[in-house]
């Protein structure tokens, strides 16, 4: 598909004070992708107890979505493999665009943010 970059990866890091619109620009920029043809995850720390297993904006009326929660002992870039791999089957993963929004990544360990950065972003693995 058209303007979906192949072989390429990056890591972006939005930041704002708080009630500054993150989470509704994640819930919006997702819909968005996924619609345009992208494979998308949202994950956020499981020690973020706002709105249980979702993510949820305060703007815009509360709209939420569910995420992949992502433990302070587990492997950051191994939760999120195994969930791309559930999603397109073991040889599939690194053959699409992918974009894996992290709400609330504050509270990730500094190694899962590691973890993240170098198995996910820099990797140019084939399978999982």
């Amino acid at each position: 598909m058209p303007g979906m970059p192949r072989g390429q990866h990056e890591l972006h890091f939005h930041f704002s004070t708080m009630g500054g619109g993150k989470t509704a620009e994640i819930l919006l920029d997702e819909y968005r992708r996924r619609h345009s043809g992208w494979n998308t995850l949202i994950a956020k720390p499981a020690i973020d107890l706002k709105a249980g297993a979702n993510i949820q904006s305060r703007i815009a009326g509360g709209i939420e979505m569910p995420a992949i929660l992502i433990s302070p002992e587990q492997d950051a870039s191994e939760v999120l493999r195994k969930q791309m791999a559930a999603r397109l089957g073991q040889t599939a993963v690194w053959e699409n665009p992918w974009l894996v929004y992290v709400d609330e990544a504050q509270f990730l360990e500094p190694r899962q943010v590691q973890q993240l950065a170098h198995t996910i972003v820099d990797s140019n693995i084939a399978t999982v």
